[in-house]
């Protein structure tokens, strides 16, 4: 229930800060954005450095074995 009640308070005062002053409300926005660009960014880079881990380590082991037999 108060899951229910703290979603319809943040809404309400959603409506009342876009409706007296709705730059915040632009500014919020434009911040969620950038957060939500940020994570995926994030998320990109963190896939993109396992991905040279996972090359960088399988190369080293195929020369390992290579230079074994």
């Amino acid at each position: 229930m108060s899951y229910v009640c703290q979603g319809l308070e943040a809404q309400l005062l959603g409506n009342v800060v876009r409706k007296e002053r709705p730059e915040l409300e632009e500014q919020k926005d434009s911040l969620v954005r950038n957060i939500a660009d940020g994570k995926k960014k994030l998320q990109q880079l963190e896939d993109e450095i396992l991905r040279c881990d996972i090359t960088t380590t399988s190369t080293t082991n195929t020369t390992t074995t290579t230079t074994t037999i």
